[in-house]
C-alpha cells in the first residue's frame, strides 16, 4: 500500500507499506475511549472526560451505518472501585469467543 502524506503546509512524502494477512487462531482486541475532544485537538487531557453510553461499532463493510451483523457495544461508565482510574468512555469489542 502507498500512501501520500501531505503537511498542510504543500509539503508532501509517499509512504509504502506492505501488509501480510496470515491465517492465525490468535485473538485480537480493539479497545479506545469516547471522550468529548473540547479543544479538538485529537488528544484526551485532563479536564475532558470520558462519555459513558455512546453505541461504537465496527463498520465492516465500510458502509457508514450500523448493519445488525456487525459488532457492537456501548462504552462503559466509570468503576467506582477504581478510584484512582476514570474508565468512563472505554470500550472492547468481544464475540463468539473472539474480540474484535
Amino acid at each position: 500500500m502507498t500512501v501520500l502524506v501531505e503537511d498542510g503546509r504543500g509539503g508532501t512524502d509517499i509512504q509504502t507499506y506492505t501488509i501480510n494477512v496470515v491465517d492465525s487462531q490468535e485473538v485480537g482486541e480493539i479497545r479506545g475511549r469516547v471522550w468529548e475532544d473540547v479543544n479538538s485537538d485529537g488528544i484526551q487531557n485532563a479536564e475532558e472526560a470520558g462519555l459513558a453510553g455512546f453505541e461504537v461499532y465496527l463498520d465492516l463493510n465500510r458502509n457508514s451505518t450500523l448493519d445488525a451483523d456487525e459488532p457492537r457495544t456501548r462504552t462503559a461508565a466509570d468503576d467506582p472501585s477504581t478510584v484512582d482510574v476514570d474508565e468512563t468512555g472505554n470500550y472492547k469489542f468481544s464475540a463468539g469467543g473472539c474480540s474484535f
